[in-house]
């Protein structure tokens, strides 16, 4: 499940009864497109990666690469505004 709200990408993975989360800031993740056909997204940043898509068909882990790329430009944008808002009004 991937998860971007409040500046933050969480990712988490289940396995059976166990859950591993990863977090990572929005403004620091790198997506990586997938570098064979079919291969899966890497998600990267602040010392740690992850792989996505594993459960998506291969020849639509590119287009999850894109729209992740969007959403993360779009909060940075987003928090980019939001942070010169304040600077005018001090």
């Amino acid at each position: 499940m991937l998860t971007l709200a409040d500046g933050a990408l969480v990712v988490e993975h289940r396995y059976g009864g166990r859950t591993e989360r990863a977090r990572f800031r929005a403004a620091w993740v790198r997506v990586e497109p997938a570098r064979a056909q079919g291969s899966l997204v890497e998600l990267s940043g602040e010392g740690r990666q992850i792989r996505v898509g594993r459960y998506l068909r291969p020849e639509l882990r590119l287009q999850l690469a894109q729209e992740l790329r969007r959403a993360l430009r779009t909060v940075g944008l987003q928090a980019a505004v939001h942070q010169n808002t304040a600077m005018q009004h001090k």
